[in-house]
């Protein structure tokens, strides 16, 4: 048996534990939360391959926690779940059963956020060359076919290019 002064505590306690010192920490849970959802946001546009499994086990906890009536943790579950949804459009606008597609000189992929739901970006101008432009249109045109009435507003500033460098030697 432990002695008196040793006391074990499950790891739902120490996560607990945690939270609280950080909502002591932020001063309270409002804005814990509000700083909570700018780190979601930034981690979630560094890398468009985030993994939602991990983030979803947050939300919950934090459910747990304060409760499911909190606006801003509704904010955070529509951010993860945005990221869901923006893979899963891009493979149908992708696919090869797209008609568009043949249309395409490279593929487009693009993160479609609730803009109600995120925390606002600063707006930075960027011109995109002409071709690279065009693409973007394709791209939009082959969303509003998928969902209605529905548009895209691109910010460009955010986005993110791969390239493939090929190099012939003589």
């Amino acid at each position: 048996m432990f002695p008196p002064f040793l006391t074990v505590k499950s790891k739902s306690q120490r996560t607990a534990d945690i939270i609280s010192m950080l909502v002591n920490i932020y001063g309270s849970k409002d804005v814990f939360i509000t700083e909570y959802r700018t780190i979601l946001a930034d981690r979630i546009l560094s890398q468009f391959s985030y993994d939602t499994e991990r983030e979803i086990r947050y939300l919950e906890h934090l459910k747990v926690r304060f409760g499911e009536t909190l606006a801003l943790l509704h904010k955070c579950e529509v951010m993860v779940k945005d990221v869901a949804d923006s893979k899963r459009i891009n493979q149908s606008i992708n696919s090869d059963e797209n008609p568009r597609r043949e249309k395409q000189k490279f593929p487009v992929s693009c993160m479609i956020l609730s803009a109600q739901f995120w925390p606002s970006f600063k707006e930075e101008r960027l011109q995109l060359p002409e071709e690279v432009l065009n693409e973007l249109e394709t791209y939009t045109e082959a969303f509003q076919e998928l969902k209605g009435n529905r548009t895209l507003n691109w910010k460009h500033h955010l986005g993110q290019v791969c390239l493939s460098v090929w190099l012939f030697l003589s």
